[in-house]
């Protein structure tokens, strides 16, 4: 009798992400890698919405939310992402041809209230070019799982324009993949609030 031990634990039938999408289609290739079979039982629920459902929707019943190529934010939307942050919600910020960086610095960056959503500060568009990954030999555990897979597009994806990101604390914020030429790529900070 004494070398037993009763747990009881909540399990969730799937994992719910909130893909917010700035223009139409923005968040498509997101929620197919979330969910690429569309089973009748998936480990993972993508929903697309547009950027409206960040005041509109309710963001507790969500375990992770995409951010895909949203152009600006406004002081209250910027709140309710904190908050989400708080209560130990995971976000990922995705941009694209529609981001206004000032917007995402002052908003998201702490710049207009103090409370900093964003790992890092994104600066100028880095020149037109070819550029490719740099996996920093898989250590980060995002990248990781690319180790001995050479041929999975990791290291052949080409990339033409990226903004150029500077984490906000050395400390906390950890490059988990860069492009050869040094510049971060993926930045990633877990918050311990």
């Amino acid at each position: 009798l004494d070398n037993q031990r009763w747990l009881s634990v909540p399990v969730r039938e799937a994992v719910r992400v909130l893909c917010v999408q700035g223009q139409e289609g923005a968040a498509r290739y997101v929620a197919w890698a979330l969910e690429p079979g569309r089973g009748e039982h998936p480990r993972v629920r993508p929903e697309v919405r547009f950027e409206s459902a960040l005041l509109e929707a309710d963001l507790h019943p969500y375990d992770c939310i995409f951010l895909c190529n949203v152009a600006r934010f406004s002081r209250e939307e910027a709140a309710v992402l904190w908050a989400y942050l708080e209560r130990g919600g995971g976000l990922i910020v995705t941009l694209g041809d529609q981001v206004q960086a000032d917007s995402y610095n002052q908003q998201l960056g702490g710049g207009a209230s103090g409370k900093r959503v964003l790992p890092a500060r994104l600066e100028g568009l880095a020149p037109d070019a070819q550029y490719a990954f740099d996996p920093r030999d898989y250590r980060h555990p995002i990248v990781a799982p690319f180790a001995r897979h050479e041929r999975s597009g990791l290291l052949t994806t080409p990339v033409w324009r990226y903004f150029r990101l500077t984490p906000y604390e050395k400390t906390a914020a950890q490059v988990a993949l860069a492009f050869q030429n040094g510049d971060p790529a993926l930045v990633e900070e877990r918050i311990g609030r």
